[in-house]
């Protein structure tokens, strides 16, 4: 085999590894894992990390076999660190804006279908005369003159 040879392989497992964890695939990630000779751990994370240093240990191996396997050495290097960082999920000071504005809209849908496109903003009517409140703030009736929140024939108290 050739470094790039080795590189590519390498890379086909990475990709193989990926793709089962993130359940992109028909491979379940128990089978996938068991391939590499990884047992099962506390997190499904040191799980993946287990399987990419299984695969960096056959790249490196392969290397030192190789003629110009040094180079490939140093794309082995952070393997196993860039896959696990792609693969953490987007947190706290890593998130940014775009979390933080996708949680605040993640139920605005909900809250669209519970009102059935009725505005939320909502007029007095007169209990006298039925019309309907015209400025906010102002709670006398601007045809009849009585208070807005008064029982019919009541008057203002």
């Amino acid at each position: 085999m050739t470094p790039e040879e080795v590189s590519l392989a390498v890379a086909a497992h990475r990709a193989r590894l990926l793709a089962a964890f993130r359940n992109e695939g028909s491979e379940r990630w128990e089978e996938a894992r068991a391939s590499y000779g990884v047992g099962a751990q506390v997190t499904r994370d040191a799980e993946l990390r287990g399987c990419l240093e299984a695969v960096t240990g056959w790249g490196r191996a392969m290397a030192s076999q190789l003629e110009g396997g040094a180079g490939l050495m140093g794309q082995l290097e952070g393997l196993v660190r860039e896959t696990m960082k792609e693969v953490a999920p987007a947190t706290g000071a890593k998130a940014g804006l775009s979390a933080i504005f996708a949680n605040a809209t993640a139920s605005a849908g909900w809250w669209k279908q519970q009102w059935h496109g009725v505005s939320a903003t909502q007029a007095a009517r007169c209990r006298s005369c039925g019309a309907r409140q015209e400025t906010a703030l102002v709670f006398d009736c601007p045809y009849c003159g009585s208070f807005l929140y008064a029982a019919p024939g009541e008057g203002r108290t």
